[in-house]
């Protein structure tokens, strides 16, 4: 499924980062894992390892965030319909830490 054309939105990243553990050389075939470790209301944290084949050391890992975005690149929440895509992959929708505690302090309370 054409997410991104169906939906109209687009998926840039503002986040990247990797660590690289052993060389991987041209022509090497890598095995990559990804997977979702944190989802907000509007992005995605992706976590990925990457092994040569055959290989169980770590070669590189790292992760990256993505924001979804209108065609006009405002962000928006993460479409239902990719939701359902991931289904199980996903993990349960995650808060900011400050708007946790914006919720708290809204709510006050109650060790009365």
């Amino acid at each position: 499924m054409q997410v991104h054309t169906q939906l109209q939105m687009r998926f840039p990243r503002v986040e990247a980062w990797c660590k690289f553990r052993k060389p991987a050389r041209h022509g090497d075939l890598m095995e990559v894992t990804i997977w979702i470790g944190r989802r907000t209301q509007k992005s995605l944290l992706f976590h990925f390892e990457m092994r040569r084949e055959g290989d169980p050391e770590l070669a590189a890992e790292g992760h990256y965030t993505v924001v979804c975005v209108n065609r006009k690149f405002q962000s928006v929440a993460v479409p239902r319909e990719l939701i359902e895509l991931f289904g199980e992959y996903l993990p349960s929708l995650s808060h900011r830490p400050e708007q946790a505690s914006e919720g708290a302090a809204a709510r006050g309370s109650s060790a009365e």
